[in-house]
């Protein structure tokens, strides 16, 4: 099956809505895309169709219930849907906004007894709740991955590493400056 905007739903905040058939957005809470995508792949089952539910958002959404809510009840009832996680091995934005307002964060950037930068697998917790689990180690990898994930009609958790820097282009705004009440 070739991945066209007939096949595969997207929910998330930072996809723009280019094809309101195929695209739907969500914002609000932290892993507000989960339910939604759930939902969506529950009536794509029911439906006998094809298409398939892609979440998309931050590995901030972990500590959420909705992402194990959703997760779990994807792999029960074995639904079309893929959760595709953007972690950058902190809950950044909330890091920020503490660091920010006091002057240093508190239990958002995820460091293992060394210091060094550490993250939960969230294939493997996928792959523990009965869904497929996907770790990209390359960005390679990602297209591949999210390929075999959309063709296999299963649930799937893809977990994306990802480097929060700010990347100059027009329109550029920077998160940190905002907290920060630079708004040059």
């Amino acid at each position: 099956m070739p991945l066209n905007t007939r096949t595969v739903d997207c929910i998330s905040p930072t996809v723009p809505a280019s094809n309101p058939v195929s695209t739907r957005t969500c914002s609000g809470i932290i892993a507000e895309g989960y339910p939604p995508a759930l939902g969506q792949a529950f009536a794509f089952k029911r439906q006998g169709t094809d298409r398939i539910a892609v979440a998309v958002t931050g590995e901030g959404a972990s500590n959420q219930g909705a992402f194990h809510e959703s997760l779990n009840l994807a792999a029960l009832w074995n639904l079309p849907v893929v959760f595709l996680v953007m972690n950058n091995q902190a809950h950044g934005t909330i890091s920020d906004l503490q660091a920010a307002n006091f002057g240093v964060s508190y239990g958002c950037e995820f460091r293992d007894p060394e210091g060094n930068p550490y993250s939960p697998d969230f294939a493997a917790l996928g792959q523990a709740c009965g869904a497929d689990g996907y770790r990209i180690a390359e960005p390679a990898e990602l297209a591949p991955a999210l390929r075999k994930a959309v063709r296999s009609r299963r649930p799937a958790v893809l977990d994306v590493p990802m480097v929060n820097e700010p990347v100059p282009t027009p329109g550029h705004w920077n998160i940190k400056d905002i907290y920060r009440g630079v708004f040059e």
